[in-house]
């Protein structure tokens, strides 16, 4: 796999496990879920800090997952 295909490889799991995020109802899931998310954009160098509209979007807290 060129570095290329894994990039939009990576890309496409990180919209899969945002849709999983948006519809997920437990706090705990949904933790989880954007933790694996955040190593994904990390890998990919996508930041994502506090001002980000990812927040918003997903109803939760950057704070609650700085490192």
């Amino acid at each position: 796999m060129s570095g290329s295909e894994f990039r939009e490889y990576m890309k496409k799991e990180a919209n899969q496990i945002l849709s999983k995020i948006k519809r997920e109802k437990n706090p705990t899931k949904k933790h989880l879920l954007c933790e694996n998310l955040l190593e994904i954009y990390e890998e990919l160098d996508i930041e994502v800090a506090s001002t980000h509209s990812l927040w918003a979007e997903i109803e939760m807290n950057y704070e609650d997952f700085k490192r």
